[in-house]
Formats: structure tokens, C-alpha cells, sequence
């Protein structure tokens, strides 16, 4: 006997395509929290909702001009950026490292700023505090490599982070990179889970299985399946990805 969907049917439908979670969908067209998952499970089992599903994911799938293939090819892409294409941490040279006998190497702009505080500061001051002084150089280069004989930093050098330009990503590192962070803890650089592409990509090409117990009267499990996702299924998990639910 085939079943005539109702709207509430329809939209369970919707909402599941959406988002794959079955007690969330029933919940969303007005079933309780208590009702929710087994009535999931029922539902979930009619062809006429497995039709409907199925329909809506290509429907999707066809808007965002998804190819499978072409989805799992840039997936692979991604998990394989170097993320140091994206951001560095580097050793670099310390204050003291190439200065004039070891002393404190200043940049020109850093010195003439420090003269001009220096100026500013009262006479009363100034008879306690020297003036800025030139002896380790206006040479410090922010890129240099740390002095192996630095008595200060011991050629350990200091650690820095360099963000890339993201203009010069390359398309698998743009798809990867997702913006800055800027808090009051400093600047991170976001980017897409690797370790979720890499098991999407299992999911897809069938190295991984996944177990899906239905649920029974009163909300006992009563069977478990054991299920590969196909190439097609993990398209459909990553075009709902591309459209959160906000």
C-alpha cells in the first residue's frame, strides 16, 4: 500500500535532508522529545519517505552543481594542504643575537621612536634614566635566523607565528582556510577539521562503518544494522554542511 505524505510528513522530510538527524526532524514538525526518535525510526523506514529523501538530496545536490567525484577529489586536496601554507611557527633571531658585541640591535624606526619619547620625558627624568643607546646597531631583521653563539637567547632564537596572505592560498588551501580569529588571547588562524576530512573520505571510498541502532517500544534498541556510507551519501552530508541551519 503506498502512503500519501502529509505536510508534516513533507517537512520531516525536508528537515531531515537538511540536517540527518531523524529525532531532531521529528521534533521540528511538532513530536515530542519523549516520541521523537522512535517515531524517527518508523518514519525512516517508509519507502515513501526514503523516496522523498532521496529526492530532496539530489534536488539538493543539484543546486550546488555537486559532482561526487569532483567533491571527493577536493576533499583529498584539502587534508593534503601543508598547513604551513596557511601558517608558520618560525625560530627567528633574538634582540641580542647580531648585534654589535651581542648588544641590543634596534630598526632605524624603533630607535628614532625611542629618541623621540626620550625627548619628551622631563629633565628631572632624564637625570635618572640614560638615553636610548645605538651600540648593538639599527640592523634587526625580523627574518634572520638565530645566532648559534647569542649569549641571550643561547641560539634558541624566539618563536614567531606568520600568517599567510590569503590572496596567494592555493584553491585547496582557500577551500581549507576559513578566516582569523582575533580575541584577546592574540590571532589563530581557522581552518576546516582535517581529521573529519580524512574520515568523510573513509566514509566515502567504504573504509568505515557506521552502526545505527533502531529503537524499539519504550525506546529500547531492539536491532543494529551496520552500514557503509557511500561516495553519494557523503556528498549529501558535506552539501548540507555548506548550509548550516542557523
Amino acid at each position: 500500500m503506498t502512503r500519501r505524505l502529509t505536510p508534516q510528513h513533507e517537512t520531516f522530510c525536508v528537515e531531515y535532508a537538511f540536517n540527518g538527524d531523524g529525532a531532531r526532524a521529528a521534533r521540528f514538525v511538532g513530536i515530542t522529545e519523549k516520541c521523537a526518535r522512535n517515531r524517527a525510526s518508523l518514519w525512516l523506514k517508509w519507502p515513501e519517505i526514503q523516496a522523498r529523501i532521496a529526492e530532496l538530496k539530489a534536488e539538493r545536490i543539484e543546486r550546488l552543481q555537486i559532482d561526487q567525484d569532483e567533491l571527493v577529489r577536493q576533499w583529498v586536496e584539502m587534508a593534503n594542504v601543508d598547513i604551513n601554507e596557511i601558517v608558520e611557527y618560525r625560530r627567528v633571531n633574538c634582540r641580542y643575537c647580531w648585534g654589535v658585541d651581542h648588544e641590543y640591535q634596534w630598526t632605524p624606526a624603533e630607535f628614532r621612536a625611542a629618541e623621540r619619547k626620550y625627548d619628551r620625558l622631563s629633565d628631572k627624568v632624564k637625570e635618572r634614566e640614560p638615553p636610548p643607546a645605538e651600540i648593538g646597531g639599527l640592523d634587526y631583521d625580523i627574518t634572520r635566523a638565530p645566532c648559534p653563539d647569542c649569549p641571550e637567547c643561547r641560539g634558541e632564537g624566539i618563536g614567531r607565528l606568520i600568517f599567510k596572505d590569503s590572496r596567494t592560498l592555493s584553491p585547496a588551501a582557500r577551500r581549507l582556510y576559513e578566516g582569523m580569529q582575533i580575541g584577546k588571547d592574540g590571532q589563530k588562524a581557522l581552518h576546516v577539521d582535517r581529521a573529519k576530512l580524512h574520515e568523510m573520505i573513509g566514509r566515502a571510498l567504504g573504509a568505515f562503518k557506521d552502526k545505527i541502532e533502531l529503537t524499539g517500544k519504550g525506546g529500547g534498541p531492539v536491532a543494529t544494522v551496520t552500514s557503509e556510507m557511500s561516495v553519494k551519501e557523503a556528498a549529501d552530508l558535506y552539501a548540507a554542511s555548506l548550509n548550516p541551519q542557523k
